[in-house]
C-alpha cells in the first residue's frame, strides 16, 4: 500500500497486517485475532470470545466470554470479577477485599489491618488491628466485642 501498510492472507481466510504506524495484527478463520498498536498495547480474542490485553504501561487483564474478568494496573492493584458480578481486589498497598453480587455483602481489609465487613442485611462487623472489635446491626444497635 502507498502508506507503507502491508498485509497477507492465507487460503483459509486468516492473515496478518502491519501498518505504517507500527501497529500489527493477525487473525484466523475461526474468528480469533490479536492486535498490537503503535504504542505497544496489545489485545487478543480467541474463537470463543475470551479476551486478554496487555498495556504498554504494564497493566494487563482478561475478559472471559462468561463475563468474568481480571485486571492488574501498572501500580500493581489487581481485581477479579466472577461471572455473577462478585469479586475480589488486592491493592498495591496491601489492602484487599471481596464482595458478593448474590447478597450484597462486602468485606474489605485495610493495609493497616483494620477490617470492617457488611452483610446483606447491612449488619456491620469491625475488627481493628489493635485487637478491638465491634458489631453494628442494621437496627443501629451496637455490640462491642471484647
Amino acid at each position: 500500500m502507498a502508506d507503507g501498510s502491508s498485509g497477507t492472507w492465507d487460503a483459509d481466510g486468516g492473515g496478518n497486517h502491519t501498518d505504517a504506524d507500527g501497529s500489527s495484527g493477525s487473525y484466523t478463520a475461526d474468528g480469533s485475532y490479536s492486535h498490537t498498536d503503535a504504542d505497544g498495547n496489545s489485545h487478543s480474542v480467541d474463537a470463543d470470545g475470551n479476551e486478554s490485553y496487555t498495556g504498554a504501561d504494564g497493566s494487563s487483564g482478561t475478559m472471559s466470554a462468561d463475563g468474568s474478568s481480571t485486571h492488574t494496573d501498572a501500580e500493581g492493584n489487581s481485581s477479579t470479577t466472577d461471572a455473577d458480578g462478585g469479586g475480589t481486589y488486592t491493592d498495591a498497598d496491601g489492602s484487599s477485599g471481596s464482595y458478593s453480587a448474590d447478597d450484597g455483602s462486602y468485606s474489605p481489609a485495610a493495609a493497616d489491618g483494620n477490617s470492617p465487613s457488611m452483610d446483606a442485611e447491612v449488619d456491620e462487623i469491625y475488627t481493628g488491628s489493635d485487637g478491638s472489635s465491634d458489631n453494628l446491626t442494621a437496627d443501629a444497635s451496637s455490640i462491642p466485642i471484647v
